[in-house]
């Protein structure tokens, strides 16, 4: 993935997460973003954040979740 798109993502999901939340580059074209939330929440944060990274990036996006302490 070239550079020019990872840091176009890192712009979308710098722009859209709040002051709270915890967003890193966790490797050369992944992201890792905390955000204290419920599962509800956090379903609906990560199809928002696909949809305007779609609109950037024009790649296949796979996003994960987990909910913790539920969650493991």
């Amino acid at each position: 993935v070239a550079e020019s798109v990872v840091q176009a993502a890192a712009g979308v999901l710098r722009s859209r997460v709040r002051r709270s939340d915890i967003l890193a580059r966790t490797g050369a074209a992944e992201f890792g973003v905390i955000f204290p939330c419920t599962g509800a929440v956090v379903d609906r944060v990560a199809e928002r954040l696909v949809e305007q990274l779609h609109s950037v990036v024009r790649r296949p996006i796979d996003v994960a979740s987990a909910i913790y302490p539920d969650g493991g």
